[in-house]
């Protein structure tokens, strides 16, 4: 039997105003300059939260631009006043109140904002991928769907969850180490789910069905995994971002079906100035396994890939089954969201 571990790093884009005053006004105050999008509007949210009564009534604006480290900063501004002095008094206010900002003059037109949460930039996510150890292979195909059109990376709401998968295996009959045994499997599962989206991070609940058909070799077809077996399934997943750097999160998924299971941890952090742009390097751990099976995992992933048409993943480290044989294992992932 085979299990994959898949590892996906999202990011987040939230909702914003889009409406400006008149094109006199050309006086803004500038609340930072973070590495993302997503982190800028969340300082917007927390702001808006504690100051409310001060920044009522302004809109914020998001400014790409660069540092001289050549790295990409979005500037969080708010505005629009039609004078200096208006756009300085109340940015003392905010300072009497523990804030910080400056002001500055940016004439119309403003930068380009970011695509509102009701585009459907977002509102569903394919992924592929595939799984190789010494012994086997699994490859896979899926896809996330966003029930009432919200933003998958940002918004909490209901989701619709399929995914398709097929490998090949071989591993040695219990009982008898000198007799290999070859199958393969196909699956696939059709699961609701609900997230819950915070500032930094959200956490998943899928809830369904699954269904798989192991066909094992003849030298084995004793084995309760061999035919097709349907049953509940239910998959979670978590993460959180404590810093604008640095990504935590964690998996897990049973099947009543042959009564598998899995599990996946990692730890990531972003260099934004890596040869190949900004990606995500850390350790990751797993473990997982079903009737007769299990498997330890630990390795190495990097995630946040940009390849123009998709984001890519691969990962690679060293394996231990049920019966302490060891193997390295490797995989890569491509994920598209439209």
């Amino acid at each position: 039997m085979i299990y994959i571990f898949v590892f996906m790093v999202c990011s987040a884009t939230m909702l914003h105003k889009k409406a400006y005053a008149a094109a006199t006004d050309d006086w803004l105050i500038q609340l930072g300059a973070f590495h993302s999008q997503a982190l800028a509007t969340q300082t917007w949210q927390k702001l808006n939260a504690k100051h409310a009564a001060l920044l009522d009534g302004l809109t914020a604006e998001y400014q790409e631009t660069g540092n001289d480290k050549g790295e990409t900063l979005f500037r969080l501004r708010a505005g629009r006043f039609a004078t200096r002095d208006e756009a300085k008094m109340r940015c003392d206010d905010l300072q009497k109140q523990g804030g910080a900002c400056f002001v500055v003059k940016q004439p119309l037109p403003a930068p380009e904002q970011p695509p509102p949460a009701d585009s459907t930039k977002g509102n569903a996510i394919i992924w592929g991928g595939a799984d190789f150890t010494s012994k086997s292979f699994y490859s896979y195909l899926g896809s996330v769907y966003a029930l009432s059109g919200q933003n998958i990376y940002s918004d909490s709401g209901f989701l619709l969850r399929t995914s398709l998968g097929y490998g090949q295996y071989k591993y040695n009959k219990i009982g008898f180490p000198n007799t290999e045994v070859s199958g393969s499997v196909r699956a696939a599962d059709l699961m609701l789910g609900y997230k819950h989206a915070f500032d930094n991070g959200g956490v998943t609940l899928y809830l369904g069905g699954s269904i798989e058909n192991h066909n094992l070799s003849a030298n084995d077809a004793g084995n309760s995994v061999n035919g097709t077996h349907a049953g509940f399934a239910a998959n979670m997943d978590a993460q959180i971002r404590p810093t604008d750097n640095i990504t935590l999160m964690g998996m897990g998924s049973y099947a009543s079906a042959n009564q598998s299971y899995w599990s996946h941890f990692a730890a990531g952090y972003t260099f934004r100035s890596s040869p190949i742009g900004a990606v995500t390097i850390g350790p990751t751990a797993g473990i997982a396994g079903g009737k007769n099976y299990q498997q330890r995992r630990l390795g190495l992933s990097v995630s946040d890939i940009n390849l123009g048409f998709a984001n890519a993943f691969t990962y690679a480290g060293y394996s231990r089954d049920q019966n302490d044989s060891g193997s390295g294992y490797a995989g890569f992932g491509l994920d598209h969201s439209f």
